[in-house]
């Protein structure tokens, strides 16, 4: 406490963070199963505000391939080996409310789909 009262507290902003929106394509010669899943997730993206770019166009592709064979394999140690490397690259893209959060990029979640984390810390903020 100084002599004219508390110190104001520091506010929490965050830097600015540009979104980089570029129509990407699948890599050539991408099957179309795998097509189909590339072109829901980068929309999954979009829809957040995540950055897409182009160079990250491969990655979106081996995501999406990893996720068809995963979910055709019948042996429980590629099943595993598999979900550590979509985990792996969904957090480089940004893919999901946790991840996002993590880069620093705002996660744009319905209020019924809210995460209980989110809510707590929405909850806390209002307390003051």
């Amino acid at each position: 406490m100084g002599l004219r009262g508390p110190a104001p507290k520091p506010e929490n902003k965050r830097p600015e963070y540009h979104v980089f929106q570029e129509d990407i394509a699948p890599p050539p010669g991408t099957p179309a199963k795998t097509r189909k899943l590339f072109e829901r997730l980068v929309a999954e993206n979009r829809a957040a505000n995540v950055s897409i770019r182009q160079v990250d166009a491969q990655l979106y592709a081996d995501l999406a391939d990893l996720m068809l064979r995963r979910d055709t394999t019948d042996d429980d140690q590629l099943f595993l080996a598999y979900g550590r490397q979509i985990s792996n690259i969904r957090a480089l893209l940004c893919i999901g409310p946790r991840n996002r959060v993590r880069a620093g990029v705002p996660a744009k979640v319905e209020k019924k789909t809210e995460s209980p984390a989110l809510r707590i810390l929405a909850f806390a903020k209002q307390q003051g």
